[in-house]
This record gives structure tokens, sequence and C-alpha cells, in this order.
């Protein structure tokens, strides 16, 4: 259950609005994690649908470590990172925060960002609720 809490204590800022949408009103933290586990597998189950309907929509998944920048008008700016890269990141000036995205490689070429996470083991239970493969 630990694993459990922790994996969704990440992913609360991100759902808290999809429990919204689904009108979920819970009484406990363990029941909002409950319920948040449903709305992800609902959202899994849907996207399963979608990829049956439409096989070519996504022929596998990509999760990459994202670093924001804030450049010197305000603006910001993201950029994937190769692995290991994080540490030397977080050194520039304008480094703002680093996160980690799921991309779906689509059959028609490209890749779409699906969503951001705070951690690389949030990406890979969404993933594994999807029920995608991770390229290497």
């Amino acid at each position: 259950m630990q694993r459990r809490e922790r994996i969704m204590g990440d992913c609360l800022k991100e759902l808290t609005a999809l429990l919204h949408a689904h009108n979920a009103k819970p009484r406990s933290a363990d029941e909002a994690i409950n319920q948040i586990f449903n709305v992800m597998a609902d959202a899994g189950n849907r996207l399963r649908l979608e990829r049956e309907e439409n096989p070519a929509a996504f022929d596998c998944y990509e999760i990459r470590q994202v670093v924001e920048y804030r450049a010197q008008d305000g603006s910001t700016f993201c950029e994937p990172l190769e692995s290991g890269m994080v540490e030397e990141a977080r050194k520039l000036p304008d480094y703002h925060k680093d996160f980690w995205t799921l991309y779906g490689h689509m059959a028609s070429g490209g890749v779409m960002a699906i969503a951001d996470y705070q951690d690389e083991q949030t990406c890979v239970e969404v993933l594994r609720l999807i029920g995608g493969e991770r390229s290497v």
C-alpha cells in the first residue's frame, strides 16, 4: 500500500482535475487513492479501446526526463534530456524545474506528449495501466 500511496501522491496534482471532472468527492486519503486509480484505469481502458479502433495511433511509448528553462523575458521552454544530464541542467542559471514526460510514438511519424509527471516511476505505472510497451 505504501508504494501505491507514494505513486498517487506524485500524481495527485495532475489528477485532481480528473477527479473533479468525474464528480469524485473522496472522504479520505485511501478513498482518494482508489478513485485516482479508477480514473487512471478508466483512461487506460479508453486509450486501449481507441488503439483497438485505430491500432496505428501509437506504435510504442517513450518516457523522457524533461527540463523547463526560464528565459530572461520570463517565458519558458522545455527540452528532453539525454540520460544522466539533469544534474548539469540544474546548474544552469535559466534552469526552472525538471519532470518526466510520457510520449506516444505515432505510426504516422512523430511523437505526442501524453502527460507530465514528477517522477519516472509514475510514468512507468501509467504506461502499465495503458497497456503500452516502452521503447528503449
